[in-house]
């Protein structure tokens, strides 16, 4: 049997691949994908027509277990995921792993030998996604079992659309951007600061990961604006810790396929 183990990060506009070798990621690439034909081509292009040992998929939307209920980029994997995707590409159910986007992301802390769990972590680019580990590394779902989906919280914010998708998507840091006669960037940090504090309020976790394409491209105009709404988290030191954070600017583009990774390397 084929041992090439494949990771897949599907987002709004196509999806990246990645091998797994020996715990690591290598040979990335990606596609536009419609369908879960297109996504069985585009994969058996990337392995030059090997069939997979093992498959892990990372899906913007809702799941229950690993089935996706809802997903607007990816409708098409609606169903029992893990039985369409084996299916088309001739690998066994059961060596197919299904995660919310936001829990790869912050499975991708495992690789992080600085990590002290529990830990949350956000992906911040076109939306926002939302993945949390418990104190053993584990990936945590809510009471109900069903992923974290936090675009449709209200922020108490000046943003036009208050909804988080919005506010702390690319549409609300472009937004700040033009309102503001000053550093648009700057302000944006301060409401994603605050809103850290506020989740961390919650999950009083060890570790805050930062991921996604604006941490990328912005973190050096973000981050001091980010620091001066987080550090408040102090002021509440006696009932919540003040955890570390871990800017993942560096490994934005496969932050996913490296979490899925942990999966099934």
């Amino acid at each position: 049997m084929s041992q090439m183990k494949v990771v897949i990060d599907i987002g709004g506009t196509g999806a990246r691949f990645g091998l797994v070798k020996s715990q690591q990621v290598t040979s990335v690439g990606k596609a536009s994908i419609r369908s879960v034909s297109e996504l069985a081509n585009a994969v058996m292009r990337f392995t030059k027509n090997i069939t997979p040992s093992a498959v892990a998929v990372a899906v913007p939307g809702t799941l229950i277990g690993d089935k996706v209920q809802l997903s607007r980029n990816a409708g098409w994997l609606v169903g029992d995921t893990p039985a369409i995707i084996g299916n088309a590409l001739g690998v066994s159910k059961d060596r197919v792993r299904i995660v919310h986007d936001g829990e790869a992301h912050v499975l991708a802390l495992r690789r992080n030998q600085n990590v002290n769990f529990g830990a949350i972590n956000f992906a911040l680019g076109t939306s926002v996604a939302f993945g949390a580990l418990d104190a053993g590394g584990r990936v945590l779902r809510s009471l109900s079992g069903d992923c974290w989906e936090i675009g449709d919280f209200m922020l108490n914010t000046s943003a036009k659309n208050k909804f988080l998708w919005h506010a702390l998507g690319t549409a609300g840091l472009d937004e700040l951007s033009r309102w503001t006669d000053d550093d648009g960037l700057s302000k944006y940090g301060s409401r994603l600061g605050n809103f850290v504090v506020q989740m961390s309020k919650i999950f009083r976790p060890r570790t805050v990961g930062l991921s996604g394409g604006i941490i990328k491209h912005n973190w050096g105009r973000i981050q001091e604006g980010f620091y001066e709404e987080f550090n408040r988290i102090k002021e509440f030191k006696k009932v919540t810790p003040t955890p570390q954070v871990i800017v993942r600017d560096d490994i934005a583009d496969t932050a996913a396929l490296i979490g899925l990774s942990t999966l099934i390397g």
